[in-house]
């Protein structure tokens, strides 16, 4: 089901891309295609949507911006409405679009996504990751039906799925006996002069959750991978700092949680436009995972 003007469709995807070659290649067509319907678009609304730039690529005019925005308005009423019929028809079909931060994708979005192609094979899900920031523009510009991230929240419809806690991952004492239980020392963060690695998306809610508790800012490397993060403190390098239940997998073999001195919490949550306004197939997904963050909480 296709409504909307395909030189729309395609300048859309040109603007998300920032870039003919990469548009083209997304949609599996040639580059020279997309640029026609682009051009003929501007041809038939008499405006300029890019300014072209050999070395910066495609940047949005003002007009661009609009349109933009406009389509991306039109693609979610197309879906919302596609979702609508095909439910008239005892079954769900069409697009859900999320916003995620990477951490969220690996540890939530991979397990319950798992469950809800099985549930409904004729939803197709794209997702965006990105940091907090990306998260927010996506779902406030309707790119994305709603985003799964951490505080802050922003100021659109938001719910918390669950509280977690900032920890350190550290390399155990190999001197330690391995069948020792007892409790692991807190990290001061305002005393440490060392340098933490932090997953990248984690670092602004912290940063802001050590300034709230009054103390100075630790020094962080920030890194976009967290299996790089571990590499770090397997080898014993670095301790990293991240979320004890969500962010960070289970400790693995020679390492430990340790505790942060102040205890700082991190709220995980979705945010949307509109929950009211969620077309059924987003829904859908997000009472999975509400239900994922509801049993995990028991876990916990």
């Amino acid at each position: 089901m296709e409504m909307l003007n395909h030189n729309l469709y395609l300048f859309l995807t040109a603007a998300e891309c920032r870039s003919f070659t990469a548009a083209a290649e997304k949609l599996h067509i040639s580059q020279p295609a997309v640029s026609k319907a682009v051009k003929t678009l501007e041809q038939e609304l008499s405006v300029t949507l890019f300014v072209r730039d050999k070395r910066e690529g495609l940047t949005l005019t003002r007009t661009g911006r609009e349109l933009l925005r406009t389509g991306h308005e039109l693609t979610l009423a197309e879906n919302k409405l596609h979702q609508r019929l095909s439910l008239e028809r005892q079954t769900l079909a069409g697009q859900v679009r999320v916003a995620c931060l990477p951490g969220l994708t690996a540890m939530v979005l991979a397990q319950v996504l798992a469950s809800f192609s099985a549930k409904y094979p004729q939803v197709m899900v794209d997702l965006i990751e990105g940091d907090g920031q990306k998260v927010r523009q996506s779902v406030s510009s309707c790119q994305a039906d709603f985003g799964l991230l951490t505080e802050p929240f922003g100021t659109l419809d938001q719910e918390t799925l669950f509280i977690d806690k900032f920890t350190v991952l550290a390399l155990r004492d190999p001197k330690a006996p391995a069948d020792l239980v007892q409790p692991s020392p807190a990290v001061n963060i305002k005393l440490s002069s060392e340098r933490f690695v932090i997953p990248a998306e984690l670092y602004p809610p912290f940063a802001e959750k050590v300034r709230q508790a009054g103390r100075s800012q630790p020094a962080c490397i920030q890194i976009h991978n967290i299996l790089n993060a571990l590499s770090l403190v397997q080898s014993g390098l670095r301790r990293a700092i991240g979320l004890r239940h969500i962010n960070l997998p289970s400790a693995q073999e020679g390492l430990i949680f340790l505790p942060t001195d102040p205890e700082l919490n991190c709220a995980i949550g979705v945010i949307c436009r509109d929950f009211k306004e969620l077309p059924p197939a987003s829904q859908a997904l997000l009472t999975m995972i509400r239900t994922f963050f509801a049993r995990f909480q028991q876990l916990a």
